[in-house]
């Protein structure tokens, strides 16, 4: 599997469950998408700036809202344990 990318789905998220989301300035490749319930998922990427766009692009063709983005090197987030996690 050297080389292979695994795609790995851990949780459905609806469009309009995302409320936010969270990335840092840096090419670390991950992006943490808010929800107004449930705990927030973060998600390693190969390609954030290309997911980001149709991301935006899908969310704005359903909600006919924009997406919020939130821009910091540091991020904080709740996890299912209700412990806070931060990246990177």
């Amino acid at each position: 599997m050297l080389g292979q990318v695994l795609e790995v789905i851990k949780r459905k998220l609806e469009l309009s469950e995302i409320t936010s989301v969270s990335l840092s300035t840096r090419q670390d490749d991950f992006v943490v998408l808010h929800t107004g319930q449930e705990p927030a998922e973060p998600i390693e990427l190969v390609c954030k700036t290309e997911f980001l766009t149709l991301l935006d692009e899908k969310y704005k063709a359903m909600t006919q809202r924009t997406l919020q983005l939130n821009f910091s090197d540091r991020i904080e987030f709740e996890v299912r344990s209700a412990a806070l996690a931060y990246l990177p």
